[in-house]
């Protein structure tokens, strides 16, 4: 409120810095963006229309991306199936747990990774239902937590719970299988399990369905 718009010097820029309190229940970490407009006060209130800088009116309020990191999610969950597989130099899958959808027609599969090292790069995960390695039922591929929190921003030692839902279209007809792995743009990474063993196909694979 120190200086209003009537007081600003055309081609004059200057920083303004503003204070945001994320909720406690933010479902960090995650990717999320903050949103930037300007509120006219005339008859009521009335957003200005924002445009771009050749002059197109924009849809929506310029949004800026930020990450928020470090919320608080209560005790530290620990997963059913533990595991203990390394992806390449820098990722650990330290865990699988499968949780039936209320209504019965599905499961979700809750990953549990975790980061040795900041990364640079853009990895997906792939989580796949099959009844066989060859046989696809459902898939679920990602950037974690359903593409609002990419690799580049992990940080090292940062655990990150990964959801991925899986609703039956049709009864499943037989025993299916989880299949979980990591890709870049270009290939999968490998995967090893603690022995050091390269697991078939580099991706990680638990009885999935029925739930025991």
């Amino acid at each position: 409120g120190n200086y209003p718009t009537s007081l600003w010097i055309v081609g004059q820029p200057f920083c303004e810095r503003y204070s945001l309190r994320v909720r406690g229940d933010y479902p960090a970490p995650a990717q999320g963006s903050v949103s930037v407009s300007f509120l006219e006060h005339i008859d009521g209130i009335t957003e200005v229309p924002a445009t771009s800088p050749a002059g197109v009116l924009l849809p929506t309020s310029p949004r800026v991306p930020v990450v928020v990191h470090g919320q608080t999610q209560g005790s530290t969950p620990t997963p059913a199936q533990p595991l203990a597989v390394r992806f390449g130099d820098t990722i650990r899958l330290e865990g699988i747990t499968l949780t039936p959808l209320a209504d019965g027609t599905g499961l979700t599969a809750t990953l549990f990774w975790r980061s040795t090292t900041s990364l640079s790069a853009d990895i997906s995960v792939f989580a796949h239902l099959r009844r066989s390695p060859a046989d696809l039922y459902l898939q679920d591929d990602s950037r974690p937590r359903d593409d609002h929190y990419p690799t580049r921003y992990w940080r090292a030692g940062e655990l990150i719970l990964d959801s991925h839902e899986f609703r039956f279209p049709s009864d499943p007809e037989g025993p299916l299988s989880l299949y979980v792995g990591l890709y870049t743009p270009t290939a999968r990474l490998p995967a090893l399990a603690e022995t050091g063993v390269r697991l078939t196909n580099d991706e990680v694979v638990v009885p999935a369905w029925p739930l025991r």
